[in-house]
């Protein structure tokens, strides 16, 4: 081979490599963007405006008390709700031997109390819940049996669509709710690919999605 020939050759890889470099910043760029609204279309957040009171869904402490803890504080309601959820069976053993450990409702208050929340302010639900559709039908009879008409809903960013369109299918019309995802959880919606706990619950959240919508009827 000559250098002349070499010399001609050259131009034709930098150009081959220069438009495969394009090609992968592009669909890279794409890529990208589609991952973002995969985990986009988990999160339902409207606008707030002072209402009745702020419900704190359970499932993560103590994120979606903060998050509540600063809407009653910036003055949006003056009530706030917490959910129980059913204990596992080991807190009853260590009842029995007189022993009681703090469970999630305790450590909400506990946080919405040392941020500044009244106690008197700080309702609870009498009946224990194990998903996001027993809470809907538990919080509709507190709502309704107290008069409430209008509510901030509090939970996670990848929780917010199932809990708003699961909490819409019990209280229809009649209850005004506005959405609030904590800005407090660790997930990130920009980034949640390059953490495999964030991918886990991604995952997670659209096969409860897919759950209530064969097993509830409720469609996202």
């Amino acid at each position: 081979m000559t250098i002349t020939s070499t010399l001609r050759k050259r131009p034709k890889r930098y150009i081959i490599a220069i438009i495969f470099s394009i090609a992968v910043c592009v669909s890279g760029f794409y890529l990208e963007n589609i991952l973002k609204s995969i985990s986009a279309f988990l999160i339902l957040e409207g606008q707030l405006k002072k209402t009745d009171i702020i419900v704190v869904l359970a499932g993560s402490i103590p994120d979606r008390a903060m998050e509540a803890a600063d809407i009653y504080n910036d003055g949006y309601s003056k009530k706030i709700l917490l959910t129980k959820e059913i204990l596992p069976k080991s807190f009853e053993i260590l009842l029995e031997k007189s022993i009681r450990i703090p469970e999630d409702y305790d450590i909400n208050k506990i946080v919405l109390i040392s941020l500044g929340v009244y106690d008197v302010d700080i309702e609870s639900l009498d009946k224990r819940v194990e998903s996001t559709y027993e809470e809907a039908s538990a919080v509709k009879d507190f709502l309704m049996e107290n008069g409430y008409e209008s509510l901030i809903l509090v939970t996670s960013k990848t929780h917010s669509r199932r809990a708003y369109l699961t909490f819409r299918s019990f209280l229809g019309n009649e209850i005004e709710i506005i959405n609030k995802p904590t800005k407090y959880g660790d997930f990130n919606p920009d980034a949640w690919w390059t953490k495999r706990k964030d991918a886990k619950e991604l995952f997670f959240a659209y096969i409860k999605m897919l759950f209530y919508s064969i097993y509830y009827n409720i469609w996202f």
